[in-house]
């Protein structure tokens, strides 16, 4: 017994001594020992100890359950901030953990990989982990991948190479660091970067934080320590290419290398509504010909309402009309947006946030349109919009007042005269006339095809008070030769009943709930349910 007690400790020393590695591979959770979850569905691993070949694997839950999660039958191990914690523990030294996923963040890394020597060792989650290898060294330092500095082509290289490590990049910085969100909610901003030696050649350092992974305070942080023209390196923690595009799929700015001397002067984004830009776009110079177009210099943020949106187009992008108010008429439109906050579907009255310049083209066929192209999306919440709340005789002289096709937002406040038309269930509209007097059958000025509840669209009556939220419109017609002027509300205002036969509501748009019935995304609005086309579902 002693003899086979000492072969047997003379055996684990020996082992010892030799390196190996141990893989835990989340790709293939069963192998683990795991459940496999359903699609879109979630195996919570926190009360459990996973081990392979002796290495113990324990964790704990951040702001969400550490889990393996099913995406379309590719399954990852998902860690999150806020306490998430990976722990390996061994009884020979841990020498090295290398992780692979596509997002990878932890506080005691730089990067994908781990060195050092210890029994155990405990990750913590800076923001959310999606992995799906995690490899170990146990015994002997093992020889680890240490980041490289490559320029900005060779990192197109290896991304054509299907390269998975991480790197520094060096590049030139091409284009001002931006971020949609005018509060800098994520911290984090993206920029272009260009070869020293072939501008030709760049790529896209994407949502990226500062040095140390410190989150961006402002952007115009960002604009002074990342001017157009500086050199610097960038810590690439992945490389992928999305949509043709060459990214710096994640990582942080790490230092300058070399400022420019002529740095340009910095313009940031002014943020208007869809109706501002219709209004910036109508004052730019005519286009010199069919198929041309004229630009704003600078770049804007328009926000507005989908409220058109046509079939995602062949190079993956959207293009959709922009309105101030759900159900809205639309005189600007996106075109070939590209959508870069993770969400990449559009349908109809979702909230977007638009950059770019805003753009007056001339169609081939001389027809005038009024848009931003090729810009860069996200979905937000609603501009806050001021206007004034109005009666219907004021609105109607407005109205009166304004060119030929122009509008004004306004809110109005009124009795309804009569009904033009009924409420109709299937497109959730209403038309009315409207008067300031409760009494009066007579109409001062029409709300064409208001947008309202199935609630209040059937308890609309004659003379009941109600507030009408959209575009006061001057339009002309021709009859029998003669030009005519309607002085109306436009389709798709929105209208409340607020008091009387109907319900007290707000004029706070409801947002909108996404379901599937019969293998179809349905969207249910205020009552109505819409395909993803925006199509009314019966």
């Amino acid at each position: 017994m002693k003899k086979l007690f000492a072969f047997a400790t003379a055996l684990i020393f020996a082992l010892s001594l030799n390196a190996k590695t141990v893989t835990f591979d989340f790709t293939k959770p069963a192998d683990l020992g795991i459940a496999a979850p359903a699609a879109s569905a979630a195996t919570p691993i926190a009360d459990s100890t996973i081990v392979v070949d002796g290495v113990a694997l324990t964790s704990t839950n951040g702001s969400t359950a550490t889990r393996v999660w099913n995406s379309s039958g590719n399954y990852d191990l998902r860690i999150y901030a806020s306490g998430g914690t990976l722990t390996f523990t061994a009884e020979d030294d841990i020498t090295a953990v290398e992780f692979s996923g596509t997002a990878v963040s932890f506080s005691e890394i730089t990067g994908k990989t781990w060195t050092g020597s210890a029994k155990s060792v405990t990750f913590t989650a800076t923001a959310t982990c999606k992995v799906t290898t995690i490899v170990l060294t146990v015994g002997e330092a093992a020889n680890v991948w240490v980041p490289d500095t490559v320029t900005v082509t060779a990192a197109r290289n290896l991304i054509d190479g299907s390269d998975t490590h991480d790197h520094y990049v060096k590049g030139v910085v091409a284009g001002q660091p931006f971020n949609l969100f005018d509060d800098m909610k994520d911290g984090k901003v993206s920029f272009w970067l260009t070869d020293i030696a072939t501008p030709a050649d760049s790529i896209e350092a994407y949502q990226l934080t500062g040095a140390n992974k410190a989150k961006w305070a402002t952007i115009e942080a960002a604009w002074e320590e990342l001017r157009v023209g500086d050199t610097v390196l960038v810590y690439a923690a992945s490389l992928a290419k999305y949509n043709e595009i060459y990214e710096i799929a994640s990582g942080n700015y790490d230092s300058k290398l070399g400022a420019n001397p002529n740095p340009p002067a910095i313009h940031y984004p002014d943020t208007v509504t869809a109706t501002e830009a219709f209004e910036i776009a109508k004052a730019l110079a005519e286009p010199s010909a069919n198929g041309k177009s004229t630009t704003t210099p600078d770049e804007y943020i328009i926000g507005g309402y989908a409220v058109k949106v046509w079939d995602r187009n062949t190079d993956k992008t959207w293009s959709f009309g922009m309105a101030d108010v759900e159900n809205g008429s639309y005189d600007f439109q996106a075109s070939n947006a590209t959508i870069v906050d993770g969400n990449d579907t559009v349908i109809k009255n979702d909230y977007m946030y638009v950059r770019g310049k805003i753009a007056k083209r001339k169609t081939n066929s001389g027809n005038l349109q009024y848009q931003v192209y090729k810009g860069t999306a996200v979905h937000g919440e609603p501009i806050a919009i001021e206007m004034d709340t109005i009666g219907a005789v004021e609105a109607y002289n407005r109205a009166q007042a304004l060119p030929v096709d122009g509008s004004e937002l306004v809110c109005i406040e009124a009795y309804v005269a009569s009904i033009k038309t009924a409420y109709s269930a299937e497109h959730g509209n209403i038309t009315v006339w409207l008067n300031d007097d409760p009494s009066s059958t007579f109409g001062n000025i029409q709300a064409y095809r208001a947008s309202c509840s199935a609630e209040d669209g059937a308890a609309i009556v004659e003379h009941c008070r109600v507030r009408v939220v959209g575009n006061i419109v001057h339009t002309t017609w021709e009859d029998a030769g003669e030009t005519k002027h309607t002085y109306q509300v436009a389709q798709g205002a929105k209208l409340v009943i607020t008091n009387g036969a109907g319900v007290e509501q707000t004029i706070i748009l409801d947002k909108a709930v996404k379901m599937i019935e019969n293998g179809q995304l349905i969207i249910e609005k205020n009552g109505v349910k819409y395909n993803a086309q925006g199509a009314v579902v019966k």
